[in-house]
């Protein structure tokens, strides 16, 4: 595991930047051949050809958006996985971690079972329109009041600190 993280961190940052470049190259060279291919060129506003009702769906974007998106899933997929990786590889080291983790989860089940669905105003269309349950807006409503709170505690924190810095 350390020989990895030695490996990341003499060779991450010009393996990202070659991968980037790498990703940059195939998603111009896919887009100028499809638009080759569809026989448009690089000026052709592509936008009124659409709004014109073309058969023509342009599918080869796709393949430039699929993928930084697979690289961020691959990525967290590996955060996690490593994380994971070092809490059971050292315990004893990762109980900050896992005190923290326990305090924001407890933190997000007070705010969840304090919650109550909205179902009147604005908020109560929002709801109805987008099919969100009384599930879905307690959780979504736990969330946000745990955000804040942990925001407010990092403020605090924060403020602490450097106070404490300016009479040490």
């Amino acid at each position: 595991m350390k020989s990895l993280y030695n490996l990341l961190l003499r060779n991450g940052t010009a393996g990202a930047f070659i991968l980037g470049t790498l990703f940059i190259i195939i998603s111009l060279l896919v887009i100028n051949m499809g638009l080759a291919n569809s026989n448009y060129d690089l000026g052709t506003d592509l936008n009124a050809v659409l709004k014109a009702g073309t058969e023509n769906t342009f599918d080869f974007f796709n393949i430039p958006l699929s993928l930084p998106i697979a690289m961020v899933v691959i990525c967290l997929v590996a955060a996690v996985f490593f994380g994971l990786m070092q809490l059971i590889s050292n315990p004893k080291g990762s109980l900050k971690v896992i005190v923290g983790l326990a305090v924001v989860l407890v933190l997000f089940l007070i705010f969840y079972s304090m919650a109550t669905p909205e179902t009147a105003g604005k908020l109560g269309e929002l709801h109805g329109k987008f099919g969100i349950g009384e599930t879905a807006s307690k959780v979504i409503s736990g969330g946000i009041k745990t955000t804040l709170a942990l925001t407010a505690a990092a403020t605090v924190l924060a403020i602490i600190s450097l106070i404490r810095s300016l009479f040490q």
